[in-house]
C-alpha cells in the first residue's frame, strides 16, 4: 500500500523570519507554511499529524526549493503572475470557500472580513483567514477590520504591516 507522503522543510526570510513549509509529495503542492516565530518545527508537525494520520512526514527541504524560491521572489518584492501551486487539503469546505475569495484580492489592496462572506457574517470570515493555513499564498493579510486598523495575522500585526506596505496598500 502506498502511503501518502507530505515533505517539510525550514526556511528563513529576511520579512517573516523562519517559515515552515510543508508540500504533498506527489504533485509538490504546498499544504501549508507556518510561522515559527511563537511555535516550533516539532509543534506544527505534531499538529499536522494530529490532523492528517494517514500522511507520513518526511523532511526534504530540497524538494521545496522551488516553493522556497518563489516566496523569497515574493518577499523581496516581485508580484507574482502565477500563483503558486498549492492544496487546501488543511481547510474545511466552508474555510475553503472564503480562502478561495482570498485569491481574487490583488496585491496592493485590501479588503474587509465583511466583503468576504457578507456583513453579517465578518467574524466567520475572521476565523476562515485566522485558520489560513496558507498564508503568503493564500493572502489573508490583505484583510482588514472594517472598524479600523491592522488586525490579527497568523504571523504577528508587524508582519502583515510590512507585507501590505511592500504590497503598498496602506
Amino acid at each position: 500500500m502506498n502511503v501518502p507522503r507530505l515533505t517539510f522543510g525550514v526556511f528563513d526570510f529576511h520579512l517573516t523570519g523562519e517559515l515552515l513549509l510543508v508540500s504533498r509529495d506527489d504533485s509538490a503542492a504546498l499544504v501549508q507554511i507556518a510561522f515559527l516565530n511563537a511555535r516550533s518545527v516539532d509543534t506544527v508537525l505534531n499538529r499536522l499529524s494530529a490532523r492528517l494520520p494517514q500522511w507520513q512526514l518526511v523532511q526534504k527541504p530540497v524538494a521545496l526549493e522551488e516553493a522556497r524560491d518563489a516566496l523569497h521572489s515574493y518577499l523581496t518584492g516581485a508580484v507574482p503572475t502565477v500563483l503558486y501551486p498549492h492544496d487546501l487539503l488543511l481547510s474545511t469546505s466552508y474555510q475553503a470557500s472564503i480562502q478561495a475569495r482570498l485569491l481574487d484580492i490583488p496585491a496592493g489592496e485590501t479588503r474587509h472580513y465583511g466583503d468576504l462572506a457578507g456583513p453579517s457574517h465578518g467574524q466567520a470570515a475572521g476565523q476562515a483567514c485566522a485558520t489560513n493555513a496558507l498564508p503568503l499564498v493564500v493572502p489573508c493579510h490583505r484583510v482588514l477590520p472594517a472598524s479600523g486598523g491592522i488586525g490579527n495575522y497568523i504571523g504577528g500585526a508587524a508582519v502583515k504591516r510590512d507585507l501590505l506596505a511592500m504590497e503598498q496598500a496602506l
